[in-house]
């Protein structure tokens, strides 16, 4: 299984990321990962690209990371309809 992720926030002992779960519904979810696993891999910078890769076999699983340039599909992640429902909601009357 491969998934496209964009980073969103780097600190000293971990790396959060945006993954795109699902390329059909354009559903996302945030996951959270050792920053030591992406170290001397990916660019640790918020709004890199990582492709990461999960391997799973009987008894075991593994996250193998990548970096995401020229691989991940960057415009899927800058794409804001996703949040077009939210224009015909009254923000202010849900505070």
């Amino acid at each position: 299984m491969s998934i496209d992720a964009r980073i969103l926030e780097v600190t000293d002992e971990t790396v959060k990321l945006e993954c795109l779960i699902s390329k059909t519904k354009h559903e996302f979810q945030e996951r959270v990962f050792p920053k030591a696993l992406l170290e001397g891999v990916v660019d640790l910078e918020v709004g890199s690209y990582v492709l990461l890769r999960i391997l799973q076999r009987p008894g075991k699983i593994a996250h193998v990371f990548h970096n995401g340039d020229g691989i991940v599909q960057k415009e899927v992640f800058e794409d804001t309809s996703r949040f077009d429902d939210l224009d015909d909601m009254d923000l202010d009357r849900m505070a």
